[in-house]
């Protein structure tokens, strides 16, 4: 090997090794919602083709095992889903295994666009293609996402890599290596089939006396589309893979002009931006015209032509899903690796060499530079947002506690056991849980303990206060946080609350379980201060004094609350000036009824920590359901950002576990919310919503904190 060779080989091995790491962050945490949520729905297939020995996809715990034909889910093929029941059976249930089928792919992906590259250009151009995929921002932003298309870029990759070194000249190796890469990219996403269909028609334009590799790649495709069409129709589920093609075609008869509205143009430069198009613009003339004497240029030809069909064929879908343009990252490596190909070579003399230089520092190296910029910062906001960056200015759940609390409150019961979930139901909860899901209206019936769907839970946050009254008082109610298990075969008085322990992340745990999120930890033993609050709110029969000095915001808000009702105001006082200690700002925010915010802090780190602290006055009178809204508004864009900022402002704060219509006089209460704070500088205000109270100033709002 040349020395520009070893240096090529070892930056792609450098660039691969970085992807890897980037799929393995997080591996570890509890499962959350959002897009990541759909990764649980597939690892449930998974293992019900394990358990139900399925050629099926069942995404659900079915109540009624087996599950019907009824119950089968057909708009997808299955390979997802098989990879899912492999991690399943060899390494068990949990999360970090529903992560593995996307880690794995992620991690042989740059590789094996390395070798595609030097089958088609030599080493250097490969480089360039490898490390353009790792750093184009929805490649980086989804590169953890076991879902269709990480699987399904990885086998198409393999089957390019195969069918260009058959159009070399290769044997039989290199046709199963294509006829491999075939039947994966079919068996992932029906968007693969189109990627071979592309290949094979463009090959066989420019290529001959490849027959073996024609008839075996077409058998694959054909064949395997075949499967799928004769597993539907058997499953009698024809007429809802053509609702699921409507659904996502929807719109597609729409002018350009709606079809790339401003909304979407942003969300598609997060994603992409614009100068990985302009690259791929400059590439695919270079490449159609070289396809005469080298036809792998075809494969970026067909790889457009795949990706643009994706996304016009079926807009609805990129409405729905940011990463609906994901084939895109494998083009813009592609034309990278083309454009320098073609310049790389170029040996000018004179000042044809400072042409040359611009020529490649403005179509590769400046496009790399701008790529990277933006996809990393991606990567972090895919992270703190489960893969949705945008719900439209609504607040996004990360649901990890709740899947975290869900394998708590379930574990140990029988595995024929319905949990029944008022306002918690999703597939990240779902697969905490291991067990079937029954979700309805908020329920009070007694049940008998034998019975299957004794066990209920509750997100209290989301529960109307009359409701909460009536339930803790009925049956016997645990509380972890903000969630609430509920025993409605056991009678109860009040609400038990657990110790929840939160903190910032550490060392490994940054790597491993989450650098975005608290590290949250559910501990068996009873929390007397949560108890008491809980007690308090609810106005069930009185828990017992905590006891002990207080020690943290939350625990100084409830000492101050029990000294207050125990009737010693030189205590409380005292409590109170410690809690405001522990503040930023403590300028305070006046509203009506004797309401006041009394400052806020914002704690920096892994996790960026909100805490507002509230008081209500010796004349507060309740509230009726209302909840205190924080928006915020990125007012600057992060320094050299080549990208749209984002210009909505969203809501950033989930309701408060003690809600405001449980709030008593004289008392504090803590609100407490990890921010998913956006790239550049924010700027957030609050107000109540939809009622009052409303700021003693007049305002319908007020300014809370800014963030850098």
């Amino acid at each position: 090997m040349s020395r520009s060779a070893r240096i090529a080989a070892w930056v792609a091995c450098v660039a691969g090794v970085l992807f890897a790491a980037v799929a393995v962050w997080e591996i570890g945490a509890p499962l959350e919602g959002g897009h990541w949520a759909s990764m649980s729905a597939c690892a449930i297939a998974g293992e019900n083709m394990l358990r139900y020995r399925l050629f099926a996809a069942v995404t659900h715990y079915p109540v009624m095992p087996p599950p019907s034909h009824a119950e089968y889910y057909c708009r997808h093929p299955y390979a997802i889903y098989l990879m899912e029941a492999l991690g399943r059976a060899l390494f068990g249930h949990h999360p970090w295994v529903v992560r593995l089928p996307a880690v794995v792919c992620s991690a042989v992906t740059p590789f094996v666009l390395f070798r595609l590259g030097k089958a088609l250009w030599g080493p250097v151009p490969a480089a360039v293609a490898t490390v353009g995929f790792v750093v184009v921002p929805i490649d980086l932003a989804f590169a953890c996402f076991s879902s269709l298309e990480v699987p399904t870029i990885l086998f198409g990759l393999v089957f390019c890599l195969g069918t260009v070194r058959v159009w070399q000249g290769g044997g039989r190796r290199d046709v199963a290596t294509a006829a491999l890469g075939a039947l994966g990219a079919c068996h992932s996403d029906w968007i693969g089939a189109v990627l071979v269909a592309a290949v094979v028609g463009l090959g066989m334009l420019r290529v001959r006396g490849q027959r073996r590799w024609l008839l075996v790649t077409t058998a694959v495709t054909v064949g395997t589309v075949g499967l799928y069409l004769l597993l539907v129709l058997h499953d009698g589920q024809m007429s809802d893979l053509v609702l699921g093609a409507r659904l996502r075609s929807g719109g597609s008869e729409m002018p350009w002009r709606h079809l790339f509205n401003t909304y979407r143009l942003m969300r598609l430069e997060w994603m992409v931006p614009g100068v990985g198009f302009a690259v791929l613009a400059a590439a695919l003339p270079v490449a159609a015209l070289r396809a005469r004497s080298k036809p792998g240029e075809l494969v970026l030809l067909a790889w457009t032509f795949m990706a643009t069909f994706q996304y016009l064929a079926f807009p609805q879908g990129a409405d729905i899903h940011i990463f609906w343009p994901h084939y895109y990252g494998p083009c813009v490596a592609l034309a990278l690796g083309t454009l320098a190909s073609a310049l790389l070579p170029w040996h000018p003399s004179g000042r044809m060499r400072i042409a040359r230089g611009a020529a490649i520092g403005a179509l590769v190296v400046l496009p790399i530079a701008m790529l990277g910029r933006v996809g990393f910062t991606t990567l972090d906001q895919s992270r703190l947002t489960q893969g949705r960056f945008d719900e439209h200015e609504l607040f996004i759940e990360s649901g990890a506690d709740a899947s975290q609390f869900a394998d708590w409150a379930t574990h140990g019961l029988p595995p024929a056991s319905l949990v029944r979930c008022t306002r918690l139901c999703a597939k990240n909860v779902e697969y905490g849980t291991g067990l079937a899901q029954v979700e309805g209206p908020f329920d009070l019936s007694p049940r008998d303990p034998a019975d299957r769907d004794r066990v209920m839970l509750v997100d209290a946050r989301a529960t109307f206060a009359d409701d909460l009254r009536a339930l803790t008082r009925s049956f016997d109610t645990v509380a972890v946080g903000p969630f609430l298990r509920v025993d409605l075969a056991m009678p109860g008085t009040g609400v038990r609350a657990m110790q929840v322990v939160e903190r910032q992340p550490t060392g490994l745990e940054r790597l491993l379980v989450t650098d975005h999120d608290l590290v949250r930890s559910i501990e068996d033993r009873i929390d007397p201060w949560s108890t008491w609050a809980w007690a308090d709110a609810l106005g069930t029969a009185a828990a017992p004094t905590p006891e002990g000095e207080p020690a943290g915001i939350d625990q100084l808000s409830i000492a101050h609350n029990v000294a207050w009702e125990a009737g010693d105001p030189p205590r409380a006082l005292a409590l109170r000036h410690r809690a405001m200690d522990a503040l930023d700002d403590t300028s305070g925010r006046e509203f009506t009824g004797d309401v006041r915010l009394l400052g806020s802090a914002v704690e920096r780190g892994p996790a960026t920590l909100v805490t507002l602290l509230w008081e209500t006055g010796p004349d507060f009178q309740a509230l009726p359901e209302t909840t205190f809204v924080v928006r915020c508004r990125v007012t600057e864009a992060p320094a050299l950002w080549p990208a749209p900022i984002d210009p909505l402002e969203k809501e950033m704060a989930p309701p408060m576990t003690i809600k405001p219509p449980l709030w008593r006089p004289g008392h504090l209460y803590v609100q407490r919310f990890v921010l998913l704070h956006r790239p550049g500088s924010e700027a957030c205000r609050g107000y109540f919503q939809p009622t009052r109270p409303r700021p003693a100033s007049g305002r319908f709002d007020v300014d809370l904190f800014a963030l850098r």
